[in-house]
């Protein structure tokens, strides 16, 4: 299945296998194309009883966590802007270099009012301080 622009959803055939046998679904992606995808099957997955839940990797759980700490701890905030910085040896992984280099065509997005949308200024560079100064960083529509 293709998703939104060239991302390509590879997880289809393993989402179809667990509807035809009524398992459970879950996925560490965090890549909307993908959200957008599993959630269009939620009609067949309730119908099968079937949990398709993608989202339980680094990207998404930690990052609702600590949002939702922050909004308990500072209940008038209203923005949260998180960066994540990868410096080292190491860097990122290959297959997520892979996926920020497929998603970069999918569009630049933000969570607004509990909507995905596209930011009305700007391209998809923001400047953050990381602690040693500002420095440009990409942003990647995650989910």
């Amino acid at each position: 299945m293709n998703c939104a622009g060239p991302f390509k959803y590879t997880a289809e055939p393993l989402v179809e296998g667990c509807l035809r046998s009524r398992a459970h679904y879950l996925d560490i992606t965090g890549e909307i194309p993908v959200y957008e995808a599993i959630q269009a099957r939620n009609v067949q997955a309730k119908a099968r009883g079937v949990m398709l839940l993608p989202g339980v990797g680094f990207d998404v759980v930690p990052t609702d966590c600590l949002a939702q700490h922050l909004k308990q701890r500072l209940p008038s905030a209203t923005r949260l802007r998180l960066a994540f910085q990868s410096v080292g040896p190491a860097g990122l992984p290959p297959s997520t270099q892979r996926t920020a280099i497929e998603l970069l065509n999918y569009g630049d997005r933000v969570r607004r009012n509990g909507k995905l949308v596209r930011p009305q200024t700007g391209g998809g560079t923001i400047s953050v301080d990381f602690g040693a100064g500002p420095v440009n960083a990409d942003r990647v529509p995650l989910g």
